[in-house]
């Protein structure tokens, strides 16, 4: 109804008044004295008494519906409305800043800034050996002289004025130091009294890092003022480890324990263990920080008292899976045969209607679809009728109970038996392995562990394919064209096909089939005989494509000097347009005029390029080995300043990268002083001044390959970086695919990639149509994307896990 409102009455186009709603509130700025009576006596609306009569001297006219930035934009508009002498206000964001003034009060919720903004402080956490507090008011402050008996002090850091001021933050916790490879342990996560949890960089920069690109999550905990803390648990790795610890024997060693690492069989087919090396095996567990591979523990997170448990805050979960084996060429009647050794030691509580399951252990085994079949639970729960298991029910396996100790008697290693006969004749599979304190890995919660994509590779992908995500959002396989090359029976002496490059002029080039009787024009000879397989004569048309690379372009003597090029808007486009081509230029640091003294250091340089699909570029400065004071650094950017790589001290203290575009697009390299590495693309000095080693001159050089690219799968050649093949309307050949997607959801991917790289293009699509590019805001591991939030809802050629038995 308050929209209908407030449309209705701007409809009206009455004189001065301009109506705005937000949820069930209505105002209407520039109404003296409006009356709600009819409406009110009705129990529709209730009149807050607020009236438009001015009683200072200067008004700010607002609606409910305005956002910070526009309230102060309409702040700054009054103040300088009223021309008091010297004084002006400009708008950053939310932030009215003031020159030529000193605020002396303001009303809630606007907070005073320049010093701070105050308040109580609720959380403090170290980043490193830096200590940082979090206020009530929104304050970011760094203390510092930590250490000195009554010396501490804060330093407001006013970069996070614009993302946090204002925020009822009630805890602050550093980033876990492990999870997904470190990504956050340079992060700092805080709560608000709503049980709200913001990510943010040490200048309090929000950071893009929850499912679709958000900076913020509700945890969902309760309403304002029920939430008063926040910390994460100190287990942040995967449990699952490979140990020599044989926990019958409690680790003394002597006599082996039967079942501990591998023995030999009985008719030679599998060798025992060399008795020189001790035994190994997969445990889920804590041992030590060596021996579970964790390096990067602070004294205050690690474990104490934990080695042989997995009872962390929080409780554990992991799942390990093995690496692709075969059973193609066995049938059913094999009769295949699991067999697997373990020692269970968890809490022996099984499912009941009232009591979920917890200390849970399962093994599965699945192939490239994403069905995972369950072959063995400790879930001991049987139907009363049947006496099967419960989570045996729909396998089509002969589901295995695994025992725990001491659920039998006496601590000792078992082993399960499974026939495999479901899945004889298939290639690709895995085992996968998983415990979880909870019962359960989450697999297919939106919320949590999300759908699983599990992605093939290249070369078994089709152009045009498809698959779909929440029922209504369709993303294409785009790999371009595909060349399918007959036999040599098949080709006819002089035929012909041509490549069109992608590359801006670059010519056709016009491949011949010759046999031997000498090529009929002047294009590449293609040598054949009639009796060559179709994948020998793709592969020699892979070869010559390679050895025909053009000679990429030398463009020498750019100056990198001219400013402003210190953002992306104002990159400095040196000619790199996707073709081959090497440039040199010269640049420094140091040379922005609009910077003096120590912000010189804050200067930064950034050269556009526009590259297609794996264009791959290699980056190298050279300052040290100039003899200039620069201790550079690199960056590479894509078009909405996400940094995609960084590098420093590669050779000396001189950067270097080499990079894979992952898909069409501009990208922008960055040149800055190593203590500048954290500065805002997109804004002009926004990083940190260094102290020493922030300006000098260096050397640049990029080299771009060459764009075209073939990648044969038997007689099939997947060509990257061209728009056009064509071929005879009677030859033989045949092509597959076209350059453009029907969809503006496209997966960039060729025929030479791993799973793992599909994945990472799949990845970097759903970034692209979910998280404003933010690629890491898609989670995933190796050939696994992660699809949170969402629901797969048609797979097309990937695999899908969103379910497991269990």
């Amino acid at each position: 109804m308050s929209q209908a409102i407030a449309t209705a009455v701007n409809l009206r186009n009455v004189g001065g008044v301009t109506a705005g709603n937000f949820g069930s509130y209505v105002n209407f700025s520039g109404a003296i004295a409006p009356g709600f009576s009819i409406l009110e006596s009705r129990g529709l609306i209730r009149d807050l008494n607020a009236d438009g009569n001015i009683t200072l001297d200067f008004p700010v006219p607002f609606l409910v519906d305005d956002t910070a930035e526009e309230i102060a934009v309409r702040i700054a508009a009054a103040i300088n409305s009223a021309r008091i002498g010297g004084v002006s206000a400009t708008v950053d964001g939310k932030i009215v800043n003031l020159t030529g003034a000193t605020l002396l009060s303001s009303d809630p919720p606007l907070l005073p800034g320049g010093t701070g903004p105050g308040g109580q402080v609720t959380g403090v956490a170290f980043l490193g050996n830096r200590l940082f507090a979090v206020s009530d008011r929104g304050g970011l402050f760094e203390v510092l002289n930590y250490t000195t008996p009554d010396g501490a002090i804060t330093r407001y850091v006013s970069e996070s004025a614009n993302d946090l001021l204002g925020i009822n933050f009630q805890g602050l916790a550093a980033g876990p130091r492990n999870a997904e490879n470190g990504r956050y342990r340079d992060l700092l996560f805080a709560t608000d009294d709503a049980g709200v949890v913001y990510a943010f960089d040490e200048f309090g920069r929000l950071q893009p890092i929850f499912s679709d690109g958000a900076t913020q999550v509700s945890t969902g905990l309760g309403i304002a003022g029920q939430v008063n803390g926040l910390a994460f648990s100190n287990l942040d790795y995967n449990l699952w480890h490979s140990t020599t610890f044989e926990p019958a024997n409690d680790g003394a060693g002597g006599t082996i324990t039967a079942g501990h690492g591998v023995e030999a069989a009985f008719d030679g087919s599998r060798i025992g263990r060399d008795p020189l090396i001790p035994n190994e095996s997969l445990w889920f567990g804590f041992e030590s920080l060596a021996s579970n591979n964790v390096p990067n523990l602070s004294p205050l997170e690690q474990p104490t008292n934990l080695s042989g448990t997995y009872d962390f805050p929080g409780g554990a979960h992991g799942a390990i899976e093995t690496e692709p084996f075969s059973l193609a060429g066995y049938s059913p009647a094999d009769q295949p045969v699991l067999y697997l050794n373990y020692f269970l030691e968890s809490e022996n509580t099984n499912w009941t209607l009232t009591n979920p399951m917890r200390d849970a252990a399962r093994i599965y085994v699945g192939d490239d679809s994403g069905e995972w079949r369950l072959l063995a639970t400790n879930n001991s729960t049987r139907l009363a009728s049947t006496g099967e298991l419960v989570e045996g029910l729909d396998s089509p396996f002969d589901v295995q109970e695994l025992f725990d100790v001491p659920a039998a008697g006496a601590q000792n290693w078992r082993q399960i038996r499974v026939p495999l006969d479901a899945v004889a004749g298939l290639d690709n599979l895995r085992m996968r392995i998983e415990f979880s304190t909870a019962g359960s890995m989450n697999v297919g919660d939106p919320d949590t562990a999300g759908d699983e994509l599990r992605a093939i590779p290249g070369n078994e992908l089709r152009d045009g394919q498809t698959f779909e995500i929440d029922g209504d959002t369709i993303f294409e396989i785009e790999s371009g064209y595909t060349l399918v090359v007959p036999s040599g029976a098949a080709i006819i002496d002089g035929d012909t096909f041509t490549i069109r490059n992608g590359a801006q002029g670059a010519p056709d080039v016009i491949f011949e089939f010759d046999n031997g009787n000498g090529p009929n024009g002047s294009g590449i000879v293609v040598p054949y005989t009639a009796d060559q397989t179709a994948s020998q004569i793709a592969l020699t048309i892979q070869q010559l494509i390679v050895a025909n690379q053009s000679a990429p372009t030398v463009i020498t003597g750019v100056d990198i000097g001219r400013e402003d090029n210190d953002r992306l808007a104002t990159a400095l486009n040196v000619g790199i347009t996707g073709e081959s081509v090497r440039v040199t230029a010269t640049g420094s640091i140091g040379d922005n005029p609009s910077l003096t003294g120590a912000d010189r250091g804050l200067d930064v340089d950034l050269i556009r390029m526009d590259l297609g699909l794996n264009g791959r570029v290699q980056i190298d400065v050279d300052a040290q080995q100039r003899n200039s004071p620069l201790d550079a650094a690199l960056r590479v950017f894509d078009a909405n300043g996400i940094e995609l790589a960084f590098n420093d001290n590669f050779n000396g203290l001189d950067p270097f990268i080499e990079f894979v575009s992952p898909a069409p697009g501009t990208y922008y390299v960055g040149v800055s002083n190593s203590t500048n590495i954290a500065y805002d693309a997109t804004e002009d000095a926004s990083g940190i001044a260094p102290a020493t080693g922030g300006i000098g001159p260096y050397d640049l050089t990029i080299t771009v390959a060459e764009s075209v690219a073939a990648h044969r799968d038997g007689n099939r050649l997947s060509l990257e970086g061209i728009n056009d093949i064509l071929i005879d309307p009677i030859s033989p050949l045949i092509v597959d695919g076209q350059v453009g997607s029907g969809s503006p959801n496209t997966v960039f991917v060729h025929g030479g990639m791993s799973d793992n790289e599909v994945a990472t293009a799949i990845r970097y699509a759903l970034a692209a149509r979910y998280a404003q590019n933010h690629v890491d805001a898609v989670r995933g591991y190796e050939h696994v994307v992660r699809v949170i939030g969402h629901s797969v809802s048609d797979s097309g050629p990937f695999g899908l896990t969103n379910t497991l038995d269990g």
